[in-house]
């Protein structure tokens, strides 16, 4: 295919029909270059789209079950350039499937060609090399076609072969010599396949990546990331499975990173990805479970199926995806659906719980709209109820007229499906933001009976245990949240808070530091705030009157350098700083007003704020009782009438 195929084509020549015999080929290799996805081209038209047509359609089918049990499509893309997201989309489109090619591409800063022989003069860590990817390009074609010419046998080589082989006479001590060879080598790869078998059974950890909207249209984003969400919910309820939350798995939605690598930082042994294809009342969904110790495919499957049977093939993906772990059931999966019959209302809750994924006030604004639209539509869609729950907990507080709203829908939630965990987690923050403490510790109690392994339950029952000083819990459940949860900024938010509550100010720092990383803008204010004060504490006011020139975060940025420029005995640029933060954000940030003040020992100052705090129902404020900033002022009647007022024991 690598030549103009018009040469020796008249115009009065049939193209399609003089290119047939071209096409009637085992396996296509398609040499992908930053211009060769293009719809319009002729190769485009009469080469890939043409092969993949024929190829579904001719006796061996396009997609070939190798002889260990994997599958291989018959196109065998080669990629000779990093791709634009616009071709990569069409060739996914076009195969159903994720793009998965072997790569010929000098990969260093600024530099996207094509990768020659002489590339591999010069060998280093991790570099692509130019006799290697052919080897795994002549390996793949090796297999493929010895798949094609004995299907049902193991070891690839039909009996007509065998027949067709000219006899070759060897001596018995050649045959004794080679028989003894084999045997070792067979013994040596008998323990390798027993340590690799071995692994994919006992290691048993999954991560579900958020499925790639291959609609005509792409504006089906949300509902990929739905299908992926119930295959975890389904799966997280596998005892011996240890399943990825989606707050870390959908980090890698739209990047083209390595599986590897993300198996890695996740730390996981398999990984199962796809592809939704909704268009109108026909749906279609792939799904491949990949062993990351060698980038097999376990398992892979496409179902074309009604609209309407979506939770029919979240439940078969599942149930597969545990077969092939060779994972044993006790019982039955039980999945926890949003199962309504109105499809318009299941699409918009996806819709609403994607915008509510985005941790904005705009998203949540959005998420409330079509959650509210979903509800109208069928009001017995648990789940919407819960998802409304967290968007009025996230933008009210007790001090607003509307802060009951969170409530009713946390239990209207729970009235429809009582096996629901995060009703109870919303009932226990409502609980805690009104300072019944019994109350909120008995719904995060059973929030965690119903799911243990519920990151976000690990993380509020944790910050209930520290918010009580028991830091050693705290820290315990924190850390249960980040194994399951491992590139969550809030988990490490979390777990920095109860390291600093518990004066563990390096490895709080490190956590911090770690959810920094993960997102420069994550973490609420005094999250932020919490990091300055250990970067202060460790490292001199200095350091962090530097630190802060590149700060995001207003609030903290000038609390925190009137602190340090206090601290070195700037008092106008502190006061001004200090004035600054008070003009703006008196209404929403008294607690971290008066951190500023405790830091002076500005006791009066200090109290004037927490008490404004407590008026403006700032969930900051449930920490002071155990916040290090407050401790000289613990013993005065007026602190304490402060924690009598918010219900903490003596």
């Amino acid at each position: 295919f690598d030549s103009n195929p018009h040469d020796g084509l008249l115009e009065t020549h049939n193209v399609d029909k003089s290119l047939e015999g071209k096409l009637k080929c085992l396996i296509f290799i398609p040499i992908l270059s930053q211009t060769y996805c293009d719809p319009k081209s002729f190769a485009w038209q009469h080469e890939f789209v043409a092969f993949n047509k024929l190829a579904k359609e001719d006796p061996f089918g396009r997609d070939i079950r190798l002889s260990n049990g994997n599958v291989a499509s018959r196109i065998l893309p080669i990629k000779i350039h990093d791709l634009d997201a616009e071709d990569k989309t069409a060739i996914e489109s076009e195969i159903g499937g994720v793009l998965r090619a072997v790569e010929f591409i000098l990969k260093s800063t600024g530099v996207n060609r094509p990768l020659a022989p002489k590339d591999d003069e010069v060998r280093s860590q991790g570099k692509i090399l130019y006799r290697d990817q052919t080897n795994k390009v002549a390996n793949a074609i090796k297999e493929i076609i010895l798949s094609i010419k004995a299907p049902s046998r193991d070891n690839g080589v039909s009996p007509a072969d065998s027949l067709q082989r000219s006899p070759v006479r060897w001596s018995k001590g050649i045959i004794i010599t080679l028989a003894a060879v084999l045997f070792f080598l067979a013994l040596i790869a008998y323990q390798l396949i027993q340590s690799t078998s071995d692994k994919v059974v006992t290691d048993k950890s999954i991560a579900i990546l958020a499925f790639t909207d291959m609609s005509p249209n792409h504006d089906q984003e949300f509902f990929g990331d739905g299908v992926a969400e119930e295959i975890i919910n389904v799966l997280a309820k596998v005892p011996d499975l240890k399943v990825i939350a989606r707050t870390s798995s959908f980090q890698y939605k739209g990047k083209n990173e390595d599986l590897r690598k993300i198996g890695e930082a996740l730390g996981v042994s398999t990984i199962l990805e796809g592809s939704v294809r909704k268009s109108k009342d026909q749906l279609r969904i792939t799904a491949q479970l990949i062993n990351l110790s060698d980038g097999s495919h376990l398992w892979s499957k496409t179902y074309d199926r009604k609209a309407d049977d979506v939770f029919k093939v979240q439940d078969e993906i599942a149930l597969e995806v545990v077969e092939a772990l060779k994972i044993t059931l006790t019982g039955t999966l039980k999945a926890t659906h949003a199962s309504t019959e109105n499809e318009e209302a299941y699409s918009l809750y996806r819709q609403g719980t994607f915008f509510l994924d985005q941790v904005s006030s705009e998203g949540n604004r959005k998420a409330l709209e079509f959650l509210e639209r979903s509800v109208a539509l069928d009001s017995n869609l648990a789940l919407a109820w819960q998802a409304i729950g967290t968007a009025q907990f996230r933008q009210l507080r007790p001090n607003n007229p509307q802060w009951k709203k969170v409530r009713i829908a946390a239990l209207k939630a729970l009235a429809l499906d009582p096996a629901l965990p995060d009703p109870h987690t919303i009932l226990s923050l409502v609980a805690s933001a009104e300072y019944d403490w019994p109350l909120a510790q008995a719904e995060m109690t059973k929030a965690y009976e119903l799911d243990p392994r519920n990151p976000t339950t690990l993380r509020n029952f944790g910050r209930m245990y520290f918010i009580f000083g028991k830091f050693d819990e705290g820290i315990k459940f924190t850390e249960k949240a980040v194994a399951i949860d491992p590139v969550s900024v809030n988990s490490f938010n979390y777990l920095g808070k109860a390291r600093y509550l518990a004066g563990q100010y390096e490895a709080s720092l490190a956590a911090f530091n770690k959810a920094s990383e993960l997102s420069p803008l994550s973490g609420s204010p005094f999250g932020r705030l919490d990091r300055a004060l250990i970067t202060m504490s460790l490292k001199g006011p200095a350091f962090l009157l530097e630190q802060m020139k590149s700060e995001v975060q207003p609030i903290t940025k000038m609390a925190a350098t009137s602190m340090a420029q206090f601290e070195l005995r700037q008092f106008k640029d502190a006061d001004k700083n200090l004035a600054d933060l008070i003009m703006s954000f008196q209404n929403e940030s008294a607690y971290e007003i008066a951190t500023v003040y405790a830091n002076r020992n500005d006791f009066e100052n200090t109290m004037l704020w927490l008490e404004r705090a407590f008026t403006q129902s700032e969930r900051s404020l449930q920490a002071v009782n155990v916040d290090p900033q407050f401790k000289p002022f613990r013993q005065h009647p007026r602190f304490k009438a402060l924690m009598k007022k918010m219900n903490f024991p003596e």
